[in-house]
């Protein structure tokens, strides 16, 4: 079972996805799967998904649903102990995942997004030796 499912939905944007994905597998944390949901993409998605033959790299196709129904499908289909969603048109910064368990395995929280990512920055700089900084 890996640490982290991330959840990566989409739909059109196979022009994205290669940073997308590239950014989770240039992560430290190696202890992760991808699941990347395709929502009815009419453009090459599933093609550039296939230049990725990595094992944790994970693809299911829905026909166009939603968002949310993207995430759900992802959701379902994880098998981490923490959840990270990742849209197909962002990137992690190096060090997010090893970041974000830092502040998880010492929290309450099973699952992360942007809406409380400044919370846990904030926390992390006065925590963690990983982001000490000097103000």
């Amino acid at each position: 079972m890996p640490v982290v499912s991330v959840i990566l939905p989409t739909y059109n944007h196979a022009h994205f996805l290669p940073y997308a994905l590239q950014s989770v597998l240039e992560q430290t944390l190696q202890d992760f799967e991808v699941i990347i949901v395709d929502d009815g993409s009419t453009d090459n998605t599933r093609e550039v998904v296939q230049q990725y033959p990595d094992q944790r790299v994970h693809y299911t196709y829905l026909t166009n649903r939603d968002l949310a129904a993207s995430r759900n499908t992802g959701i379902r289909a994880s098998s981490g102990e923490y959840l990270a969603f990742l849209d197909a048109d962002d990137i992690f910064l190096y060090l997010v995942q090893r970041a974000v368990l830092v502040v998880m395995k010492n929290a309450p929280l099973r699952m992360l997004n942007r809406g409380i990512w400044a919370i846990l920055w904030h926390s992390l700089r006065h925590t963690s030796p990983l982001f000490h900084t000097h103000e």
